[in-house]
């Protein structure tokens, strides 16, 4: 009963629904102040307004106000959700009774308020034309004796129930959407079939069609035809003598394609306990054990139940399960035996196209393991526990491995920490489109997308392996992106809850220049209500309104195209066609502002609607701009580029201005004095801020530790600053000290002349650079100064690059012992080379607006330590003596 596909089993047309709702009693929040149920004990009435607020009417209001709205949540999840499922089941001639139980735990002013909440939201929600592919609106039917119309029931006393009967009764006999059913008088060889299956239900617990239909022919001497015999079967169906599934007018095949149709269930207790044997808690214990004592051949279904949070089950793991049960061990002598041994197993095979047909096993059937990360070069960038591809399925040729997932056990709570959009790397980014349901959401959505999903990903990792596809797959950028090829991808992780999912997909990356990187792309789908921790924009929803958000985190580089081509695209082609095809649902398609995600709360960032992205998208507008101001690139949201535009279309101011050309003159070569080797190691590059009092600022990491070992933050040598001579281009070198530093989370130190070296230094005339008061803006034009040491003599380069975006890390952690930066610029430079780093980047003014921290070996995106860290660090430098 914890999945409504159990429950929709035992859906029928031509039926009465009594939809019952507790009023909301369980449901604290949703008690207004002053109108608790009996059952609220006096400490939990303290917790809402207290004593000295009862006359302040605005808290009151609030309070009411709030209450409300759980209220309409409550009702949309008990009531309305059930009136979705049986519309998904297209059944017809069905009716909908709505009652309210726990009638007494209020008074009559309260239980009236809430059935009337109820009453328009059922009527509100069978006006609703919302899915072309939802079936004939069930007909409401309210208690005409009701001032609410709502029939209410007491939990303590029998209050209600005779008013309940006599509205079946004034149903069955008077309405007229019963006629043709109820009432009607019974076909004589339908009576006969009832007898026939009375005598069967003596004898088995499930039985054929064709051992009923030779049955019935023996009995009444005259030859009924399959298709009357199927009618029959139905409306016996219907009524709750037996359990039959097949469809009318058509006949039994002789294949097991259509098994529904085979098979009459005579004992619903029975068939309860079969189901029973596998919707049940602790199931992947029980599948672990099982695989243990009978080696699970099946690498892929033993890494799913040892990784993931929902069990994998294949159809010999059924067979196993039903048979350790003893009513179901003694299956021969329930069932129909025929001149073969394959009774058992053809109920077996029948049970499970029944709970595949209901979507309480969700089929996922696959060609290869998609948790291989390939078996060349790439095996040294895997986990080792997937290295081993003798066991892989790809090695034993292109069978397909079926297994099921139970969606019905699938865990309810989300863990916290298993999806945050807050990170602490500016390399990371976090893309996000949503879908928004005006009034409620598909029920069964969500499993329906990762099943989808699932198979949809595992069979691009696949492909992408084989020699055909390798070609078109390496390229990661199409349309328009270039630089980098991935090699591998494969499937890290698979989780999935009642409302939610979580993959990892790893990928390995390869550089034009053969530089690789492992990394991974981390996706979660949700779908939630405004109140949720995890809904993105729920400012501006209602109770009613759900969100399903598709969101990856990944790499920034190459405009989030790894981000894209790493699992998103797959996912959201997977979201669009299931919401579209599968459940023919209307949502509003909305993308979100990745700059917004990254610097406040995703429950207010900004939105922009799809069609107005196509537009811009066909226009061939480049970037976007959200209401709070961010400017964020198409090919990022959307994962490609607008129409005629490549990603090296950035026109870059070619001539910089004459300022610049003097701030050469303030760059100075950093290394490290080795006294063990006696030369200089780990050069770089840094600017003079102050040369009067000699002092200088260069990247940590130049001679710091700055990796998380356990010598993370020790200095090994002595400082040295190198100014070129202007006559013989050669370098003279000064000794320096390190004098402030915060190598926690910013990469950038100042050093300062030693008083030895400081006359010698001042009387080369070097100069000094401002630091920039304002920062810098997105696309603004930039120059990295530095001093190339990739040849000699050394010389000063200053390659020009833009702006792209900020980052701040919301949430540092403390006491790591290893670097996190607080803030990071982050720009496009590709001549931005070897030993760079520390150098000053300038704006067209001459002003420093950071210096160089990192770059990405895959990308031509590098990384800044932002002036307003430089000056927090200059201050401290010279208020020292």
């Amino acid at each position: 009963g914890r999945h409504h596909a159990t429950q929709s089993l035992f859906f029928t047309s031509n039926s009465l629904f009594l939809l019952f709702w507790d009023l909301g009693v369980k449901n604290r929040k949703s008690w207004r102040c002053g109108a608790f149920p009996k059952c609220a004990k006096h400490e939990e009435q303290k917790t809402y307004v207290s004593s000295s607020d009862e006359g302040n009417y605005f808290t009151v209001g609030t309070n009411h106000a709030q209450a409300d709205c759980e209220l309409e949540n409550d009702i949309v999840k008990n009531v309305l959700f059930w009136v979705d499922c049986i519309r998904q089941l297209h059944l017809v001639n069905t009716i909908i009774l709505p009652i309210a139980s726990f009638d007494d735990e209020f008074d009559e002013n309260e239980a009236k308020r809430r059935c009337e909440i109820m009453k328009k939201l059922l009527m509100k929600q069978c006006e609703n034309t919302y899915s072309v592919k939802l079936g004939d609106v069930p007909n409401l039917m309210f208690d005409q004796g009701a001032g609410d119309g709502i029939l209410r029931i007491n939990a303590t006393t029998t209050n209600g129930v005779k008013l309940l009967q006599k509205v079946i009764c004034r149903i069955s006999v008077g309405d007229r959407f019963c006629q043709g059913h109820l009432g009607t008088v019974v076909p004589r060889v339908s009576q006969k079939i009832l007898a026939v299956l009375q005598k069967l239900k003596q004898e088995f617990k499930i039985v054929k069609v064709d051992h009923i239909l030779t049955r019935v022919n023996l009995q009444i001497k005259s030859e009924v035809k399959l298709i009357e015999l199927q009618d029959s079967l139905i409306y016996w169906s219907e009524i709750g003598e037996i359990l039959y599934f097949g469809e009318p007018g058509h006949s039994v095949p002789n294949g097991n394609h259509n098994l529904l149709a085979d098979f009459v269930v005579l004992c619903p207790k029975w068939f309860i306990s079969a189901i029973s044997c596998i919707m049940r808690k602790g199931l992947g214990d029980e599948l672990r054990k099982l695989h243990t004592d009978q080696h699970q051949k099946n690498p892929f279904v033993s890494w799913w139940n040892d990784t993931s949070n929902c069990a994998a089950i294949t159809p010999d793991d059924c067979v196993q399960l039903w048979r350790t049960m003893e009513f179901m061990r003694n299956l021969g002598l329930n069932v129909e035996k025929t001149r073969d041994d394959r009774s058992h197993l053809e109920v077996f095979e029948f049970l499970q196209s029944l709970l595949a047909r209901f979507n309480m096993l969700l089929p996922i059937a696959i060609t290869a393991d998609p948790t291989k990360a390939g078996n060349d070069d790439t095996s040294d960038f895997c986990h080792q526990d997937m290295i081993d591809n003798d066991h892989s399925l790809s090695a034993r040729g292109s069978a397909e491995t079926t297994f099921f997932l139970a969606p019905g056990i699938f865990p309810s709570k989300i863990p916290q920490d298993v999806w945050s959009y807050i990170h602490s790397d500016s390399w990371h980014m976090i893309l996000s489109h949503s879908w928004l349901f005006k009034d409620t959401a598909p029920p069964g959505m969500i499993e329906q997308i990762f099943k989808s999903t699932i198979i949809d990903l595992s069979t691009s990792i696949c492909a992408s392996r084989c020699p055909s596809h390798r070609h078109n797959a390496q390229n990661m950028g199409g349309s328009g992106f270039s630089g980098t090829t991935c090699r591998h991808r494969y499937l890290r992780t698979a989780k999935c809850w009642k409302n939610a999912f979580f993959l990892e997909v790893g990928i390995r990356l390869e550089s034009e220049k053969r530089h690789t990187q492992q990394s991974s792309v981390k996706i979660f789908v949700h779908l939630d209500d405004k109140k949720s921790d995890f809904c993105i924009r729920s400012s501006g929803m209602t109770q009613s309104m759900r969100r399903l958000t598709v969101s990856a985190k990944g790499l920034t580089s190459n405009s989030g195209t790894y981000i894209w081509k790493g699992g998103l695209e797959q996912v959201i082609q997977s979201t669009d066609h299931v919401i579209e095809n599968t459940f023919g649902w209307t949502a509003i398609r909305e993308i979100v502002c990745s700059q917004c995600l990254a610097e406040k709360s995703c429950k207010s960032a900004c939105v922009w609607k799809k069609d107005y992205i196509k537009r811009c998208l066909k226009e061939g507008r480049p970037t976007v701009w959200c209401q709070d101001g961010h400017k964020v690139e198409l090919s990022v949201i959307c994962g490609k580029l607008p129409n005629g535009m490549h990603s090296n279309d950035r026109i870059i101011e070619r001539n910089p201005s004459r300022r610049i050309q003097h701030c050469i003159s303030s760059v100075v070569i950093v290394g490290l004095w080795d006294h063990n080797t006696k030369s200089l190691r780990s050069l770089g590059s840094g600017f003079v801020v102050d040369n009067n009092k000699g002092l200088i600022i260069t990247a940590a990491h130049t001679l710091i530790e700055m990796e998380k070992t356990e010598n993370f933050g020790e200095v090994h040598g002595r400082p040295r600053i190198g100014v070129i001579d202007s006559k013989t281009k050669e370098p003279f070198w000064y000794s320096a000290e390190i004098v402030v530093r915060n190598q926690d989370e910013v990469d950038a130190c100042v050093l300062r002349i030693t008083q030895e070296s400081k006359c010698d230094f001042k009387s080369k005339r070097v100069g000094k650079l401002k630091i920039a008061t304002d920062g810098c803006g997105n696309d603004e034009n930039v120059w990295i100064l530095g001093y190339s040491q990739k040849e000699s003599p050394i010389n000063i380069e200053s390659p020009r690059g833009y702006v792209i975006r900020s980052f701040m890390n919301m949430q540092p952690e403390r006491g790591r012992r290893s670097f996190q930066p607080r803030q990071e610029i982050v720009i496009v430079c590709p001549n931005a080379t070897f030993g760079h780093s520390g150098g000053p980047c300038v704006n067209r003014e001459g002003n420093v607006v950071g210096i160089l921290s990192r770059g990405d070996p895959i990308d031509n995106k590098r990384f800044l330590v932002p002036s307003n860290q430089l000056k927090l660090l200059y201050k401290q430098a010279t208020e020292q003596k």
